[in-house]
């Protein structure tokens, strides 16, 4: 999932920055963000949280959603 939404972003969203967090290292992190189920994608918007996405979600759909602001 992740190449193919790296694809996506740099393709349709390239003013959108992409970091991935690794559940497992540091867990305080992941648990910060609460994010406790993989894949879980969230979209941060002028600093807060504009959308969440969590198993099970498209990549179509996920599009969809950053395109509306």
């Amino acid at each position: 999932m992740r190449p193919r939404l790296q694809e996506l972003l740099a393709a349709d969203f390239p003013g959108i920055k992409f970091r991935y967090i690794d559940v497992n290292e540091p867990a305080a992190l992941a648990a910060e963000f609460l994010v406790f189920t993989i894949p879980t994608v969230i979209v941060f918007y002028e600093g807060k949280e504009y959308i969440r996405k969590s198993r099970p979600f498209g990549l179509k759909e996920l599009a969809e959603a950053i395109r509306r602001p």
